[in-house]
């Protein structure tokens, strides 16, 4: 009963959500007009966001529908304003790809990690036995390694504890990296040269040798000498020079802390006093902050 209102045909039964907003939004173009679905447009955002690989699935196969309505004359280009809603979906699409692109290249691409932290050689940072990143600073504050120092008879039959050249250019590749560090040669002299009764040379060179960690600019800088004697000029004079060089650069090297040689001018420091490992070497470190008195008692 309609209360005398005509005997028009009976109001069409409601439709599902998607074709009434359709109908709205195309102004009256009815259903199949290519407006986005409110599931689909959701499953599009999320597959942006999230990467979400259901949400990429049905915005591709929505796009498909469209596509094939459009090529059968009751799609966008049919539809009136549904157009507008399809080129938005191909957006949409084009997005999600672009989306794809970048994570693929960041998943291919190694993670950059800060220079504060000692680096594997394949980027990663060095972990500490707790797995956590070690800081290049705290590092360099620990003793070195016992496999790494060395002893030779000294003055009045004590033994002197030493670093070879060797052991400190490996040791700071490893804590700076191969290209993090380079090191000049400032200046070498011949300070004495002269021949003994027996016709050898006696060669004493001195040398300057800078060190510079490049990330931070810093840099450190020392003396060394040497002396040779040699039946020949020349290698008393090559020997000497080479030998005053690296010991300079050893003098340097230490500057930068206790691993690079540091700790073997301390008086108390031997080669039983060194760790083993580097896990002993961060507890010593650790424990010797924790007994260290920064304020003395009146």
């Amino acid at each position: 009963m309609n209360g005398g209102g005509g005997g028009g045909p009976p109001p069409a039964p409601p439709g599902p959500p998607g074709a009434a907003a359709a109908g709205t939004a195309s102004g009256g173009g009815g259903a199949g007009t290519g407006i986005i679905p409110d599931s689909v447009q959701r499953a599009a955002e999320l597959s942006l966001i999230t990467d979400n690989r259901y949400g990429a699935q049905m915005l591709a196969q929505h796009a498909m529908m469209m596509t094939t309505m459009g090529n059968g004359g009751i799609g966008p280009a049919a539809a009136g304003g549904g157009s507008t809603q399809y080129s938005q979906m191909q957006q949409l699409h084009h997005h999600q790809q672009h989306h794809q692109s970048q994570q693929q290249q960041r998943q291919s691409q190694p993670p950059q990690y800060d220079a504060g932290y000692v680096l594997n050689p394949d980027g990663t940072p060095l972990l500490d036995h707790h797995y956590r990143p070690i800081p290049l600073q705290k590092l360099l504050q620990t003793r070195p390694l016992r496999s790494d120092v060395s002893t030779r008879p000294g003055p009045g039959n004590m033994k002197l504890t030493y670093m070879s050249g060797e052991v400190v250019t490996r040791t700071l590749n490893e804590l700076f990296g191969f290209g993090g560090w380079c090191m000049e040669v400032r200046q070498t002299t011949r300070e004495e040269c002269k021949q003994d009764s027996k016709g050898r040379y006696m060669v004493h060179y001195t040398a300057t040798v800078r060190i510079t960690h490049v990330a931070s600019g810093s840099y450190r800088e020392d003396v060394g000498a040497n002396d040779s004697i040699d039946k020949s000029l020349g290698s008393a004079v090559a020997n000497a020079m080479k030998g005053a060089v690296t010991d300079a650069m050893k003098r340097a090297a230490r500057h930068f802390g206790e691993k690079l040689g540091n700790s073997l001018y301390d008086s108390k420091f031997s080669l039983k006093h060194a760790p083993m490992t580097l896990k002993a070497a961060l507890e010593t470190y650790d424990l010797d902050r924790n007994r260290a008195t920064f304020f003395e008692k009146d």
